[in-house]
């Protein structure tokens, strides 16, 4: 994955809070179902085909739909449904996406602001 392109997509929160979940997350950052459908060259994730697939976990479909949701502001996701629903380090992938998109710092979560080459690091072992 090439770390300038994320680099400069990082800039934006969309991109910073889907690509916080999407490598972030043990499970997703090596998932090809995942992956098939991200296009750093275009600037894109088309998040409907990855939610097609009906066979991801109630908690990794949860973290898909909030990263989608920071995505793009025309996906709502109910913050109460999806936090019951996803496990702890799962939790704390999606607190980190919602600080990282709003660029929250200095909150005592390991997860938050991590450095993109931390990130990265999960992707390259997929």
């Amino acid at each position: 994955m090439d770390g300038t392109k994320i680099d400069r997509l990082w800039k934006d929160a969309g991109w910073r809070g889907a690509l916080t979940v999407l490598m972030g997350s043990p499970q997703l950052s090596k998932d090809g179902r995942v992956w098939q459908h991200v296009d750093l060259d275009r600037e894109e994730i088309r998040f409907a085909k990855i939610l097609r697939d009906g066979t991801f976990s109630s908690g990794e479909r949860t973290l898909i739909e909030i990263a989608a949701s920071l995505f793009n502001h025309n996906v709502t996701v109910n913050l109460w449904g999806a936090f019951n629903r996803l496990d702890e380090q799962s939790t704390e992938v999606a607190i980190a996406a919602i600080c990282n998109f709003a660029r929250i710092r200095g909150l005592d979560n390991h997860f938050t602001n991590r450095d993109i080459s931390q990130l990265n690091r999960n992707v390259r072992q997929r």
